[in-house]
């Protein structure tokens, strides 16, 4: 009886595994909207999901505001084909030698060629050169003439990429950094935006001292959206702002 048990418990942690190995690998597998995009300068690596490649960039714009304009960038994921049939894939506005373009891990030129329905891997490797860029993922079919191919058949897999999480909490302190204008006392040699405040030329004539001393307070009590955070904690500190 006592080896029945053991031999029981054995199968059931066996079976356990097994299907936490399977649920875990069916998570990785699945598929979530958009490309996972890869950007890279000299010295900046970025990941983060886009739900198309396509972009325009003046002389002095870069794809992301820590990279510089001169970077490289690779989309990946899959194309969902929903009918069999000839379809055809550019990638329009790259220079020459700026993009190439992959499909089930083969270049592709742009010609019409036969693929069945399903999921079929597709992958951009772009270079940016000087002036201006753009790029546009386009398709065309038996059926249809060229348009840009819609965000609704890109995929990739959500749990294939755990960096592109890591590039999304980092946006997040990125946009708290501008939001909150951090700038405006802690220097950065990267491309970070500051919020401008409102202008204070004639604050003395739309409120008064009483006013400010509680804004600054506590602004979010005035105004739930309000960026400014508590600066001053101490009451005297507050009205001699004010008073100023």
């Amino acid at each position: 009886m006592g080896f029945y048990r053991r031999w029981t418990a054995v199968a059931c942690l066996a079976l356990t595994a097994t299907l936490t190995t399977t649920t875990t690998a069916r998570a990785a597998d699945a598929l979530a909207p958009g490309l996972v995009a890869t950007f890279a300068d000299e010295k900046h690596h970025v990941t983060l999901v886009m739900s198309n490649p396509n972009f325009t960039l003046g002389d002095n714009d870069s794809i992301y505001p820590t990279l510089k304009t001169a970077f490289t960038g690779k989309w990946e994921g899959v194309v969902k084909i929903i009918e069999k049939g000839k379809y055809a894939f550019i990638a329009d506005g790259a220079k020459d030698g700026q993009a190439k373009l992959f499909l089930d891990d083969k270049e592709i030129t742009g010609e019409l060629a036969p693929l069945t329905a399903g999921e079929h891997p597709i992958r951009i490797e772009y270079t940016r050169k000087n002036g201006q860029a753009r790029l546009q993922l386009l398709w065309q079919g038996e059926e249809f003439i060229q348009e840009p191919v819609p965000a609704g058949v890109l995929f990739h897999k959500s749990g294939a990429l755990p960096e592109v999480e890591t590039s999304d909490r980092i946006e997040q302190g990125r946009h708290w950094v501008e939001e909150l204008n951090c700038t405006a006392c802690h220097k950065s040699a990267s491309k970070i935006e500051g919020r401008s405040g409102p202008d204070l030329s004639h604050i003395g004539s739309r409120t008064n001292a009483q006013w400010i001393a509680k804004w600054l307070e506590n602004p979010r009590h005035f105004r739930a959206t309000a960026a400014m955070p508590v600066l001053l904690k101490d009451e005297q500190d507050r009205r001699d702002v004010a008073a100023y």
